[in-house]
């Protein structure tokens, strides 16, 4: 089904004759998008984003051409690549995992329906959690009753979190609706609240002592964060770390309409102590509120959860998008060379604005960056920042031939120097020259892939990781 929706008119439609998420059909408006007079910020969050305006909001280039830069002076070159680090290129998986998440997110929007007796109540009641009231047991908030949640899975500096950003950066801020003025021919809907509060997109993280309670906690401060104005109170949500912080969490959540939870931080770290409780809340607040939940984790994070039975089908029961180690681009086939994902990176990376474009990447550049970083994107970022800094320092590097493996193997070892042995270590995994000992194993799985994680001779130390599964 198609909205048309393109324009930021009050009127968000479906294709006639489609069944709507909302029980509507034909062209008929949304009962909120009446109510609160086509607010723009309302019709931006609901509306069907076309594919390539989804990748392109995806994609940040950090260091835009700039024609200024070129002849600047070298600390504002150096000043430019400060923002290098929000860089991100989107690929159509990505994009298209982006786009099932939107969609879920417009899903879980049209049931905000204030003619319909279920959600008008559910409101209401999760309304008493902002002026210090105990809240009932809630029901859940969709037709399911098995929660379930997306997930982003791949080792260490695989672009997870920088996935999170770039979608926390498509939704929007936080913003609040208002009823009215209205005349003659537009009357109040007396269902309707006279304002809401949207948060588009909640980050969250799993705290490091791994507690539900340290989770509930930080979770109060966000959202207080993202809704405080000169009349919040100090106290603005505080049974959120009580004793029904659980019951008060899911309130808070149905209360100032948060479209879409993301979740960061689940590593090989978050299987210490009780480590299904907060993946047991997340579910539960799934099913009770039918927000859209995502959650970014290691491979040996997913690896852990995997053997918790039905906790793991539904925590990983929506679709998942795995960012595994980028392939190293072939030699022998140039027509498929170029258009490898490490090929693409590594020359959007080379071509940001600090110098001329008639200064051609190396051709031997992709595969001299894949042997430093073993495809891992976080380390190709780090390394092509600290070489755009040498780059600018000596441009005698920009001329052909003088740019040699040896001077780039320099730089980003350099850069790389504090992640050296985790480096080593994925080297070793990929080229299997030496399996590791158990210490070193332990100390760098979050940065292995899940079919490494599981290979026959790991399981012994995996069931014997007292106390981690």
């Amino acid at each position: 089904m198609a909205h048309k929706s393109n324009k930021l008119s009050c009127e968000v439609t479906v294709a006639t004759g489609d069944a709507h998420p909302n029980g509507l059909a034909g062209n008929d408006v949304h009962p909120l998008v009446q109510a609160f007079r086509g607010d723009p910020r309302l019709l931006d969050l609901i509306r069907v984003r076309p594919s390539d305006e989804v990748h392109k909001t995806l994609q940040h280039d950090a260091v835009p051409w700039n024609p200024g830069l070129l002849t600047a002076d070298s600390s504002m070159k150096i000043d430019a690549l400060a923002a290098m680090g929000s860089a991100y290129l989107a690929t159509t998986g990505v994009t298209t995992f982006v786009e099932v998440i939107l969609a879920r997110i417009r899903k879980h929007v049209y049931a905000k329906n204030f003619k319909n007796e279920r959600y008008r109540n559910l409101y209401h009641l999760s309304a008493r959690v902002m002026i210090g009231e105990a809240v009932a047991s809630l029901p859940p908030a969709g037709e399911s009753l098995k929660g379930s949640c997306f997930s982003i899975i791949g080792p260490s500096l695989s672009g997870k979190t920088a996935l999170l950003q770039r979608i926390r950066i498509l939704l929007g801020a936080p913003f609040e609706v208002r009823m009215g003025p209205y005349d003659d021919a537009h009357e109040a809907d007396s269902t309707t609240p006279s304002k809401m509060t949207f948060i588009p997109c909640l980050n969250l993280s799993i705290p490091k002592c791994n507690t539900l309670g340290k989770f509930l906690s930080d979770m109060r401060q966000r959202i207080v964060g993202e809704i405080r104005n000169a009349k919040t109170a100090k106290n603005a949500l505080a049974q959120m770390e009580g004793t029904d912080g659980e019951g008060m969490a899911v309130a808070a959540c149905i209360l100032l309409n948060v479209c879409l939870i993301t979740v960061d931080g689940a590593n090989f770290s978050a299987i210490k102590g009780d480590a299904t409780a907060i993946p047991e809340f997340l579910v539960r607040l799934q099913e009770y509120t039918d927000i859209p939940v995502v959650i970014s984790c290691t491979s040996a994070y997913e690896h852990f959860m995997s053997l918790s039975g039905s906790l793991s089908s539904n925590l990983f029961g929506e679709m998942s998008l795995h960012l595994d180690p980028i392939r190293k681009p072939p030699v022998d086939k140039p027509e498929l060379r170029e258009l490898s994902i490490w090929y693409q990176k590594v020359k959007w990376y080379w071509n940001m604005g600090i110098f001329s474009r008639e200064y051609v990447m190396p051709e031997e550049l992709p595969d001299w960056t894949w042997e430093f970083t073993q495809g891992r994107e976080g380390w190709l970022a780090k390394g092509f920042q600290a070489l755009h800094v040498k780059l600018i320092q000596e441009p005698r590097l920009l001329k052909p031939g003088q740019l040699t493996k040896e001077e780039v193997k320099k730089i980003f070892d350099g850069a790389l120097r504090t992640q050296a042995e985790a480096v080593t270590m994925a080297k070793l995994q990929i080229e299997k020259k030496r399996a590791p000992n158990a210490p070193d194993f332990f100390n760098f799985i979050d940065h292995f892939p899940v079919e490494y994680i599981r290979q026959r001779g790991h399981k012994a130390w995996l069931s014997g990781a007292g106390g981690r599964r």
